[in-house]
């Protein structure tokens, strides 16, 4: 009963003086009976001395009939360590639900000759496909068999085509263009190949072929001035031969050290590019190469550095990938705000760094999913102020991205809190002089 005089009490403005009754929907059955008690206790009389400013009725509905109140009792994720802004929901309605079904393979039946994949037995690897029509293969020759059914499988993964171990022993059946890629969501067939001398028959209903899934990764591409060296390097067929266990290990040793430098020159080279568009960094290193002396900076290898760490330009890229080294990497394991400054801090340096770190570990998806919130809850909110005459207190919004007419293509859309009262006003920019302008005008 506390939270329905609380809400009758925050909302009194909207409450009092309703030209229509107010319905309060509450899954506790025994507060129905609080307007036609005849006994009331010290606390109940003055919570009957506050709703009695009100016109009202409270209405009985179990809870599971009352799902939109019970979703308002739920908060948002906040921020993780430390301040009070809500954090933004990475996901749309329903992304969740198909993100917690992905480990699914889904089987769409385009006719009723479709027949579902099955594996056989329990520790199969392969699904089992089934031919959807009868049909022959000639000798020597291909013939693409209809399964009438469309699939959909897991993330990370894709499906490979694999003949029937059976028939290529006793048919010589082979299978020929056998990848399903994840975003493929037209009929599968099945390209059969006969190498015997015979024709080889299929009848609706025969298991043809089976489906594996396998995982993939899809790394981005990147161009290098040199790979690292290898024992066969570029020969071609037949060059692989035995070397000693010295050798090999000596190799990989060599090939580490190559890697690492190889690495060093690379980020050293993205970080020169990315510093041609920083106006900042580009001062700054023009002024250390003519020899003058700037406080805390230094050039060393073509790199501008602030109290010996390296100085990152203005560059949005180039800083996700030192931050994910520093939090998303498997050494770092997802620190919080403070560890990951910490372990930043200690190679390189940019302007605001505290507040780019702050916002990158506030919106990490992991830690968004598994960190629970350790901050001092949250107080009441705190209404707008209620005003008492027209134009006292205004509220605004522009509506932008229009189609062009005469020369306007936004509305600014102001709004009297008291009156409700809207104007409406077409521009063509959003200049503060100009805005200043039309609001003296119009407003």
């Amino acid at each position: 009963m506390v939270v329905i005089v609380d809400c009758f009490k925050e909302w009194r403005h909207f409450l009092k003086g309703s030209p229509h009754r107010v319905v309060v929907y509450t899954d506790h059955r025994n507060l129905i009976y609080f307007n036609s008690a005849k006994t009331l206790n010290p606390r109940q009389a003055r919570w009957a001395e506050i709703l009695s400013d009100f016109d009202f009725v409270i209405t009985y509905r179990p809870g599971e009939k009352n799902g939109k109140a019970d979703a308002l009792l739920y908060r948002m994720d906040p921020e993780l360590e430390g301040g009070s802004t809500p954090q933004i929901s990475m996901f749309k309605p329903g992304q969740l639900a198909q993100i917690q079904k992905s480990d699914q393979l889904l089987v769409q039946l385009l006719s009723p000759k479709g027949k579902v994949p099955i594996r056989s037995t329990t520790l199969a690897a392969g699904y089992d496909m089934y031919s959807a029509e009868t049909t022959t293969v000639a000798p020597n020759s291909r013939a693409l068999v209809s399964t009438d059914i469309a699939i959909l499988v897991p993330p990370g993964t894709y499906g490979r085509i694999a003949p029937r171990s059976g028939l290529a022993v006793k048919n010589s059946i082979d299978i020929g263009a056998g990848v399903i890629d994840a975003d493929y969501r037209g009929p599968v067939k099945i390209l059969l190949i006969n190498n015997s001398n015979t024709v080889f028959q299929i009848k609706e209903g025969d298991r043809v072929a089976q489906l594996v899934l396998e995982c993939i990764k899809t790394p981005d591409t990147a161009t290098v001035t040199i790979l690292p060296e290898t024992d066969r390097g570029d020969k071609g067929f037949g060059s692989i031969g035995i070397v000693s266990v010295n050798q090999v290990i000596l190799e990989r040793q060599i090939m580490l050290i190559r890697a690492r430098s190889t690495a060093s020159i690379e980020f050293a080279e993205q970080i020169a590019k990315a510093g041609i568009l920083d106006k900042q960094w580009t001062s700054y290193k023009s002024a250390l190469e003519s020899g003058r002396l700037l406080d805390n900076l230094t050039l060393e290898d073509d790199l501008v550095l602030y109290k010996n760490r390296i100085y990152i330009p203005d560059s949005n890229e180039l800083k996700l990938t030192v931050t994910r080294q520093a939090h998303d990497a498997k050494v770092a394991g997802h620190f919080g705000r403070d560890k990951t400054l910490e372990l930043l801090t200690r190679n390189y340096y940019w302007p605001n760094l505290d507040e780019w770190v702050k916002t990158y570990v506030r919106t990490c998806d992991a830690c968004q999913r598994n960190k629970t919130a350790r901050h001092k809850k949250y107080g009441r909110l705190q209404p707008l102020e209620i005003p008492y005459r027209p134009w006292e207190y205004i509220s605004m919004d522009f509506i932008t991205n229009l189609l062009k007419v005469s020369g306007y293509d936004q509305i600014w859309v102001v709004v009297d809190r008291f009156t409700k009262m809207a104007h409406f006003i077409p521009l063509k920019n959003r200049l503060a002089h100009n805005l200043a302008l039309a609001f003296i005008r119009e407003v």
